[in-house]
């Protein structure tokens, strides 16, 4: 006698059941992976996006206060939104939750000039450097 069975036996249903797992599994962690490195990149962004206004903080404050400064100098940018000020201790700017620290380094000056090392960086993600030539 045969049997016609149309119902997946109960091996057929485990089966299908830990391959779907597995699928659903590798799915959820490509997706986990993709949200770190977009907010990594968010992160990497807008520390470069710092460079610019670091540039304007070192213009505005000018070559002949900057002469007589240290040779590492740390950057508050918006004390008051207006004004940015220097110290020669760790300062940290907080953005969108994330502190960054903004420290430029005098690598060279002469009469009209001084060459900076300017790096940001935060706890977040690695450093950003540019060197920048204040004339």
């Amino acid at each position: 006698m045969k049997y016609n069975n149309k119902w997946f036996s109960l091996i057929e249903v485990i089966v299908a059941t830990s391959i779907l797992t597995i699928a659903v599994f590798w799915v959820f962690k490509l997706i986990a992976e993709n949200s770190k490195i977009l907010a990594n990149s968010n992160n990497f962004m807008q520390a470069n996006f710092l460079l610019q206004p670091t540039k304007e903080c070192l213009n505005k404050i000018g070559l002949t206060a900057l002469f007589a400064e240290w040779s590492t100098v740390y950057l508050d940018l918006w004390n008051d939104w207006i004004t940015c000020n220097i110290w020669n201790s760790t300062d940290l700017l907080v953005l969108d939750n994330i502190e960054y620290k903004i420290r430029a380094d005098k690598e060279s000056s002469w009469v009209d000039y001084i060459n900076w090392n300017i790096i940001v960086n935060s706890n977040l993600n690695w450093e950003v450097t540019l060197e920048y030539l204040q004339k």
